[in-house]
């Protein structure tokens, strides 16, 4: 894995991740982040025409598939 190119705010300090670069921590292709992001289970701001994701919108996702809700989905449909 390439090191990062993480930002910070300068405001609030807070580091924001680009698309690609959730993609690759949370290791899945483009289209099934596409999805995610659109059917609203992966929540961002969109800055400037691109979206920014915080940790805590990256953890809150991996949070929401713990709680097995995605697999039953993925199961049945």
């Amino acid at each position: 894995m390439k090191k990062n190119v993480i930002r910070k705010d300068l405001v609030n300090d807070i580091i924001f991740y680009n698309s690609a670069e959730v993609i690759e921590i949370l290791q899945i292709y483009r289209a099934t982040f596409q999805n995610y992001l659109k059917s609203g289970k992966l929540h961002g701001t969109k800055i400037g025409g691109s979206w920014r994701f915080t940790k805590d919108d990256i953890y809150n996702f991996t949070n929401s598939l713990k709680s097995g809700s995605e697999v039953i989905q993925e199961k049945e449909g």
